[in-house]
C-alpha cells in the first residue's frame, strides 16, 4: 500500500505537536491501531516515530494518516484572522505538502493521489490486492 512520504510526515508530526497534547497523540496513533512499544520523546518526536511505524507495520499507512488529519481537516474554518498554529493554518500547511506531492484530502480522512476519488481509490487497491471478488461487487 501506499507509503507516508517523508515531507508528508515531517508536516503532518510539527501539526499534530503544535495541536494536541501528549496524552492525546498517543490516543490517535492507538485510534488508527498502532500498537506495540509506547511513542518516546517530545510531541513532534512521538509523532515521527509513530508515522514512520505506520509506513512500516500499516496495512495502508496512508489512509492511516488520513485518519490521525480528519479533525484538523474537517473542523469548519474561522472567519476570524489566523495566528500561526491555529487549525486553519495547520490544514493549509497539510494541503500545501499534499498538492506538492501529487495527493490531495477527501472528507472522511482519505488521502489519495490527485485525480482520484476515494471509490476508485478503493478500486485500486483491490485490483493491487488481486481481490477479484470484492471488483465483482
Amino acid at each position: 500500500m501506499a507509503q507516508i512520504p517523508v515531507p508528508l510526515i515531517a508536516v503532518i508530526s510539527d501539526c499534530l505537536a503544535s495541536r494536541y497534547t501528549h496524552t492525546d497523540i498517543d490516543n490517535r496513533f492507538l485510534r488508527v491501531g498502532l500498537g506495540g512499544e509506547p511513542l518516546m520523546g517530545n510531541k513532534v518526536q512521538k509523532c515521527h516515530q509513530g508515522l514512520r511505524r505506520l509506513n512500516r507495520e500499516g496495512v495502508d499507512p496512508l489512509s492511516l494518516a488520513g485518519k490521525l488529519v480528519e479533525e484538523i481537516m474537517e473542523v469548519v474554518p474561522s472567519s476570524e484572522p489566523t495566528p500561526e498554529g491555529s487549525v486553519d493554518s495547520l490544514r493549509e500547511r497539510i494541503l500545501k505538502q499534499l498538492s506538492a506531492l501529487g495527493l490531495a484530502y477527501h472528507i472522511g480522512g482519505h488521502i489519495v493521489p490527485v485525480g482520484t476519488g476515494v471509490a476508485s481509490r478503493t478500486l485500486e487497491q483491490m485490483l493491487t490486492q488481486r481481490d477479484l471478488v470484492g471488483v465483482q461487487r
